[in-house]
């Protein structure tokens, strides 16, 4: 290559090089940190394509709900093989905060119950 570096980055190299920050024995690096973009820089092994996906979603991934795997092919240098990890992503996302969902969902239906036999006893000791 005539004495010159080759700069290109091979495939994998977002991925090998989270890997190398994140594992660090010296200063390892926790991923929950990092920010929605650079997660999904990692996912899809792309900073355009992650920074499309958040511009997108407007730096919420929650506003992708509903989208299909063709919206999310849709967005600009996302292809069909990255609107599958994001797919997937959210579907990981999903199912991990289904039982937290249903969990919030039977507490707050309980404080509701609470507050209405509170309110009925007041109502009956005023009486």
């Amino acid at each position: 290559m005539n004495g010159q570096t080759d700069t290109r980055r091979t495939k994998g190299h977002h991925g090998k090089m989270k890997f190398r920050m994140w594992s660090s024995k010296r200063r390892p690096h926790d991923p929950s940190a990092e920010s929605f973009e650079t997660l999904f820089e990692t996912v899809l092994a792309s900073p355009r394509a992650a920074r499309s996906v958040m511009q997108e979603c407007d730096g919420d991934p929650s506003n992708f709900d509903g989208y299909s795997l063709r919206q999310l092919s849709g967005i600009p240098h996302v292809g069909d093989a990255s609107a599958a990890r994001v797919a997937a992503v959210l579907a990981i996302h999903a199912k991990m905060a289904a039982p937290l969902v249903a969990e919030i969902e039977r507490l707050q239906a309980e404080v509701e119950r609470l507050q209405a036999e509170l309110k009925a006893a007041q109502k009956q000791q005023a009486a």
